[in-house]
């Protein structure tokens, strides 16, 4: 799992985390459909866009994150469909997606950008001051309220918001996705395996969206990129994603080792083996 500026991303499949290598990559074979776990660290709301393969997921709308809690995206929106869409799909991109789609500098990253909630602005307290008046000839003279202060007001400004955890804010075109696309020559041997998959549409998906009202967020943008890839270090196909609870038996000694062991405790060979 990802973390920066207390967020937290990671990609399952099949229910299970992935876990990364690298610090930023994933391995998943190819023709596995998959889904990206957010999790939100802070005590305020926020903002999220997820961007695969350079494209908007969500078609302008941003995911609302409430603090605390985790959501987990399992669907692209399209043509604003909040009740049904497809399922992320990571296929290889082949000689005929090649010629076909082009190549893109973003393929095969996922890139997750959010903003957290603006504080709102503290409000001052004004405090009223009471005079009582008293007279001999009327002990029942109405009491007079004198404000001494120099403010006009004391009340504060703001909306309640109601949110969800599934909810999502259309908020129009994303301002910061104003990265082109480049298209590469590459040239390739015979049919070998392209290292770098893409995201193609998967099966129907059920997940909903519901509308929530707007707030402002903090000027600093914040943002993660994952890798997914479908072949490994040595140009090996992945025929099975490897998960945070997978506990790796050494090729060497046959150790059983911890699932976070990148080496064996027993012989020290390498471990990483996809």
């Amino acid at each position: 799992m990802m973390y920066s500026e207390k967020f937290a991303v990671c990609i399952k499949s099949a229910g299970k985390v992935l876990r990364e290598f690298n610090k930023d990559s994933v391995y998943i074979p190819f023709s596995s459909e998959y889904t990206i776990l957010i999790k939100n660290l802070n005590t305020m709301k926020a903002l999220v866009k997820v961007y695969i393969d350079g494209n908007d997921v969500t078609e302008g709308i941003h995911l609302v994150v409430n603090p605390k809690e985790d959501y987990e995206l399992t669907r692209s929106i399209r043509n604003g469909n909040l009740n049904q869409g497809n399922a992320f799909k990571f296929i290889e991109r082949t000689t005929g997606i090649e010629q076909h789609r082009g190549i893109k500098i973003e393929d095969g990253l996922i890139r997750i950008e959010y903003q957290f909630e603006k504080a709102a602005p503290e409000v001052e307290t004004i405090v009223h001051h009471e005079y009582h008046y008293w007279y001999d000839y009327h002990p029942y003279t109405p009491q007079y309220c004198h404000n001494d202060s120099n403010s006009t007001g004391n009340a504060a400004y703001g909306l309640t918001l109601a949110t969800a955890q599934f909810s999502a804010e259309p908020v129009g075109t994303s301002e910061v996705n104003n990265l082109r696309n480049v298209e590469c020559s590459v040239k390739t041997k015979g049919t070998a395996v392209n290292e770098i998959g893409i995201t193609a549409p998967g099966s129907i998906n059920d997940q909903k969206f519901s509308i929530t009202e707007t707030f402002a967020v903090e000027e600093t943008m914040h943002s993660m990129v994952i890798r997914l890839l479908g072949t490994n270090e040595k140009g090996k196909v992945v025929k099975k994603a490897v998960t945070v609870q997978m506990k790796p038996r050494c090729t060497m000694c046959g150790t059983v080792n911890k699932a976070t062991a990148k080496f064996c405790g027993e012989c020290s060979t390498a471990l990483v083996i996809v």
